[in-house]
């Protein structure tokens, strides 16, 4: 569950438990129509993204799945005519080709047949009876190898040199984000939001000097405010500091002190560079390659599994910034195909070695 469902989960359950003896007639028609509770939900959803509670982009999806497939599913339906098989099939129909617009959609549905349950338009939220589960087809994670990395920087240095290529030779843009992805694990929106005063030197236990990064913002987009920095993570634990290796090191202090801007990675305009500028970079660099297939979220996943190949898994989920064990296990960290050698330990159950 994400930090948004769960603020709409309580929001319920505080409506829940100080409406429930609310007197009057609720502001609602007679049998009213699922379109009324649609407005009644969007203005819950809009009070939570005031109150701090939910994401501007998240306010957004909600509303764009409300606005349009639901309303259009159910928006002319009395809320009393709506049982849980229409709710299952509707979002069986819409997961067969958009699973994520579908798993917006049943929180949606909820939230919304929540406000005719509140209103005592129906005894029973439909939603909840249907109890409907969107499963995302799972992939084994996969991670670049010593060879593809080696192969993917020599990729990079080559891109826009060859004689005759028109147009500007391409800055370190590039090479020094997935330097940095790899060096720390982080999302490249957490990268892309970064500014001078997310970095900062310590002194370790060795007396060591070690550059860190404050990791507590993303950078997104959001109609009406454009690409901005939105100070608070994707989750409670994605807040973290972490140490950088000395190789990314010192590129983000040369960005940090010879940038002179705002952002540590900037556009042409001196604002914040946008994680599509990197994908088209990256497409192009890799397309007709062998690392065609190779986006940003797999530098995250091959830090993550190096990380947990050499000291564990819960290291890999603390640099990572996940709440849950099992999301960096499932997701982000490449299973071993070749089990270890431990000859050694089995050898002690052999009959002959116990006699």
């Amino acid at each position: 569950m994400t930090r948004e469902s769960k603020e709409l989960a309580a929001d319920d359950i505080k409506d829940k438990c100080g409406r429930r003896a609310r007197a009057g007639k609720p502001a609602v028609s007679k049998d009213p129509l699922v379109s009324e509770f649609i407005d009644l939900y969007l203005a819950r959803v809009r009070r939570l993204t005031e109150q701090g509670k939910l994401a501007v982009q998240t306010e957004e999806r909600y509303r764009s799945s409300a606005n349009n497939r639901v309303l259009d599913g159910f928006g002319a339906l009395r809320a009393s005519e709506v049982e849980a098989g229409d709710i299952i099939d509707f979002l069986d129909e819409v997961s067969e080709n958009h699973l994520s617009e579908a798993r917006n959609c049943r929180v949606v549905l909820r939230g919304v047949f929540h406000e005719a349950v509140k209103a005592k338009a129906i005894a029973m939220n439909p939603v909840v009876a249907a109890a409907v589960r969107i499963e995302v087809p799972k992939k084994s994670p996969r991670r670049l190898t010593m060879g593809d990395l080696i192969e993917l920087r020599k990729l990079v240095s080559e891109w826009r040199t060859a004689p005759g290529t028109m147009g500007p030779r391409p800055t370190n843009d590039l090479i020094d984000l997935i330097d940095v992805m790899l060096g720390t694990g982080a999302r490249i929106s957490e990268i892309l939001s970064l500014q001078p005063d997310d970095v900062f030197v310590e002194t370790n236990d060795d007396g060591e000097d070690v550059v860190c990064l404050r990791l507590r913002s993303t950078l997104v987009y959001a109609k009406g405010l454009g690409i901005h920095r939105q100070d608070r993570p994707k989750t409670d634990a994605s807040n973290r500091e972490i140490a950088v290796p000395k190789s990314a090191a010192e590129l983000i202090l040369r960005r940090t002190i010879y940038g002179g801007g705002t952002w540590l990675w900037t556009n042409r305009d001196g604002g914040p560079m946008w994680r599509s500028r990197f994908a088209v970079q990256l497409n192009k660099v890799t397309k007709g390659t062998e690392l065609e297939w190779v986006s940003s979220h797999i530098f995250r996943k091959t830090a993550a599994s190096e990380i947990a190949d050499v000291v564990g898994l819960a290291a890999a989920q603390a640099q990572l910034g996940h709440e849950d064990q099992r999301t960096t296990q499932d997701i982000y960290v490449e299973r071993k195909k070749k089990a270890p050698d431990l000859r050694a330990v089995l050898e002690r159950l052999s009959s002959r070695s116990a006699a």
